[in-house]
């Protein structure tokens, strides 16, 4: 087979940027990627509860009730009863707690009580509210004030810190008045997934990369074979005027026997001439020169 210098020049261009793809493609694919997965899950889990320790009365005679309504006149004090856990396989369970006790008012604020402590695994607590006494806290300072400042509260804050999170309980009593009302969630649940992060490979990749090797031979493989088994010829100069220019085989005493019919169709509407059938040719006859081309396995005759 033979094929020209040029086609040559681009079907070795092809076969080597497909054979640079496939090394391109086996060097920079990776099957190895990061992925994070689960590696525990901690748990906090919280309980708080509120009970009143009476005066003898005879709403609810004498003794402690758990309540979220505290009727300061006979009501001796208030015991925050607290309970917290933490779940996990992996994590250290070792932590602090801090508790703070704020009494809050639209216009200012002052702490309390304060303090912290550490544990492990988990923690119960007991916290004296004495609700009387930050009401009457609350009174003295509006007096030194000289004014009542607006929506006094007693704000209860127990911020706990282990296993690398931060967990947080919060309740409040209303001030100013004879009744309290408290604010809390009775029991919370909050969930933190610990993750990791590994390596991860994927086999399609991985067979993909190593196949690709083998590909980028083929093209350069096939390069190889066309230039040793196919005939580089030199490439047709004048094939960018093959619209223009007809093909001949001889031409001899006015007699012109071009390559083929299509040559010759072609010299036809040139001429604007009819295309005459012999017996074994096509003829165009143009003056005193005629072309002819001679119709395949069959001897063309002469006049």
């Amino acid at each position: 087979m033979k094929i020209t210098k040029q086609s040559f020049r681009i079907l070795a261009a092809v076969l080597l940027a497909i054979a640079a793809l496939c090394i391109a493609g086996a060097v920079l694919l990776n099957p190895e990627k990061k992925a994070e997965v689960a590696k525990d899950r901690v748990v906090f889990t919280d309980s708080l509860s509120v009970k009143a320790v009476l005066r003898e009365n005879s709403l609810f005679g004498k003794g402690e009730i758990e309540t979220t309504r505290v009727f300061l006149n006979i009501t001796e004090n208030c015991l925050a009863s607290y309970r917290l856990s933490i779940q996990c396989n992996s994590c250290s369970k070792k932590g602090s707690y801090d508790v703070k006790i704020t009494l809050e008012t639209r216009d200012w604020n002052k702490t309390v009580e304060s303090y912290t402590k550490t544990f492990e695994g988990g923690y119960d607590l007991t916290i004296p509210l004495d609700l009387n006494y930050y009401n009457s806290l609350y009174e003295q300072i509006s007096r030194e004030l000289d004014y009542k400042a607006s929506e006094p509260k007693l704000v209860l804050t127990i911020a706990t810190h282990a296993a690398g999170h931060d967990y947080q309980k919060r309740a409040t009593a209303t001030l100013g008045s004879k009744v309290s009302n408290l604010e809390f969630e009775p029991s919370t649940t909050k969930e933190f997934l610990e993750k990791e992060e590994i390596v991860v490979k994927d086999s399609n990749l991985s067979i993909l990369r190593f196949a690709l090797i083998p590909l980028a031979i083929i093209p350069v493989a096939a390069l190889v074979y066309v230039s040793r088994k196919w005939e580089i010829v030199e490439g047709d100069p004048y094939a960018k005027y093959s619209d223009f220019v007809v093909k001949a085989m001889h031409a001899e005493n006015g007699r012109v026997v071009v390559e083929s019919v299509e040559e010759l169709v072609k010299l036809a509407e040139y001429l604007n001439r009819p295309v005459v059938r012999l017996k074994g040719e096509f003829a165009v006859f143009d003056g005193d020169v005629v072309y002819v081309a001679k119709i395949e396995g069959r001897k063309a005759t002469t006049s």
